[in-house]
């Protein structure tokens, strides 16, 4: 595997994204699911978790909203709007899943003037994740996320329509590309587009496509801890990610 790193132009600013490139590697050496061997059924979980340290994710974010928008010199622009879903399901104890999602999201959709839109790029914040369990989501940021740690909660992505059109609905493939965790990601997501004048509505239609495994062998004691702490006896090593997005044209 090796990543190719570009600077996108944001309003005249250089900022990161990783353009992602894969090749015939090693397979990941982490279960598909993680064993606690010292569950205890009769163990009580630990009710709570501490508050996180998001001083570093905090500023990382908080930067980011000074960042311009891209030019719309040479391009088309369509900024994200409404209430983005950016969701991901992981499964327990082998059959239970939980469902949460990233609560602040920033993306743009990018396109030639007058011309096909084919790609976008955006940021997710990883300390945003909700699952409506603040003990759990705590637990879940700090150990599989890492979010106290430098330059972590920031997250960046690119993504990539394979078909576009001037009006209503139509279904083609959204390529989706991020590194997670030092590990880099690329997911084919079936969805369907609906477009309403200059209102792009972007769903995914087959929640099971959008699976990929998160875990790295380097982060197996932290997974390790989070299992502990609530007391499962299993924890899938994979995710699947939905999407529900809307953008509206601003040039």
């Amino acid at each position: 595997m090796k990543s190719i790193t570009v600077k996108a132009v944001l309003g005249g600013i250089l900022v990161p994204l990783a353009l992602l490139a894969f090749s015939s590697g090693k397979p990941d050496s982490v279960p598909e699911h993680f064993e606690n061997k010292a569950y205890d059924v009769t163990k009580i979980p630990i009710p709570d978790e501490p508050e996180l340290n998001l001083a570093n994710a905090t500023s990382e974010w908080e930067a980011l909203g000074v960042v311009e928008p891209p030019s719309c010199e040479t391009q088309s622009v369509w900024k994200l709007v409404g209430k983005p879903d950016v969701s991901g399901t992981a499964i327990k104890e082998k059959l239970a899943p939980v469902q949460g999602r990233f609560t602040r999201v920033q993306a743009h959709l990018l396109g030639e003037p007058k011309g096909p839109v084919t790609k976008g790029m955006g940021y997710l914040d990883l300390s945003s994740w909700d699952s409506g369990n603040l003990p759990r989501d705590r637990r879940v940021a700090r150990y599989v996320f890492g979010v106290e740690e430098k330059g972590v909660s920031a997250l960046p992505f690119t993504f990539t329509l394979g078909e576009w059109k001037d009006k209503g609905s139509w279904e083609t493939t959204l390529k989706l590309q991020f590194e997670m965790l030092g590990k880099a990601q690329s997911l084919d997501l079936p969805v369907k587009v609906d477009r309403k004048g200059d209102t792009v509505s972007i769903i995914t239609t087959t929640p099971e496509k959008g699976r990929f495994t998160y875990a790295t062998p380097e982060y197996t004691e932290r997974i390790m801890q989070l299992l502990d702490r609530c007391n499962h006896q299993f924890l899938a090593s994979y995710a699947d990610v939905t999407l529900h997005l809307t953008f509206k044209k601003s040039c």
